[in-house]
């Protein structure tokens, strides 16, 4: 930030380096490409990435169908193995078994995995095939935004890394070029540092 505000001040000045021009622009175009790059490549990511899962979003629904089974019986789970214990999600698991008309009209059985423990005879809601096979609940319009959002995010995170890397890089060439001129010209003036008649 320092070298894009003395840009203008040393402009003009005699005692300006094109180093110090060349590290002011740099720091310049940095800054713009962070200001404008970073939105827009969040942009166009997040947008990128919610057309595809909305065309998945409009897939899985048009694919998977909610249907009404019907539970028949608890099914035991095998007991846990010492010093194991049950996870969050398999806390709220409970096997059953049961039985439903598949969007095929023909009726099936297996188990199915309920949020809650089921009583014989009661109802549920499970997702099917077409074919009446059991399947995960189709992806939510809400869930397919956030995860297009965080893809924004990411993509906008990413570009902004990219550019500063790329900055600091072309930093440390400019700075290996001016410690090379400085050396050039002290092994030119160096031998005479201080002695009278000298040049320097």
């Amino acid at each position: 930030m320092r070298s894009i505000a003395g840009l203008w001040t040393w402009r003009r000045s005699s005692l300006c380096r094109r180093s110090d021009l060349a590290e002011a622009w740099l720091a310049l175009c940095g800054l713009a490409l962070l200001l404008l790059g970073v939105p827009l490549a969040g942009v166009v990511g997040g947008t990128a990435a919610y057309g595809e899962l909305a065309a998945l979003v409009r897939q899985e629904h048009a694919q998977r169908h909610a249907v009404w089974a019907t539970a028949k019986q608890p099914v035991d789970r095998p007991p846990t193995a010492p010093g194991e214990a049950d996870d969050d999600e398999g806390a709220q698991d409970h096997p059953v078994l049961a039985f439903w008309k598949g969007p095929d009209g023909v009726t099936h059985t297996g188990t199915v995995h309920a949020a809650r423990p089921m009583n014989p005879g009661e109802r549920f809601r499970v997702w099917t095939d077409a074919g009446g096979s059991l399947t995960s609940p189709p992806l939510a319009h809400g869930t397919a935004a956030a995860y297009a959002v965080a893809t924004g995010l990411v993509a906008g995170a990413l570009t902004g890394a990219a550019v500063e890397a790329g900055r600091r890089a072309a930093m440390a060439r400019l700075l290996r070029r001016r410690y090379a001129a400085w050396e050039d010209e002290w092994a030119r003036i160096g031998p005479d540092w201080g002695r009278a008649g000298s040049n320097s």
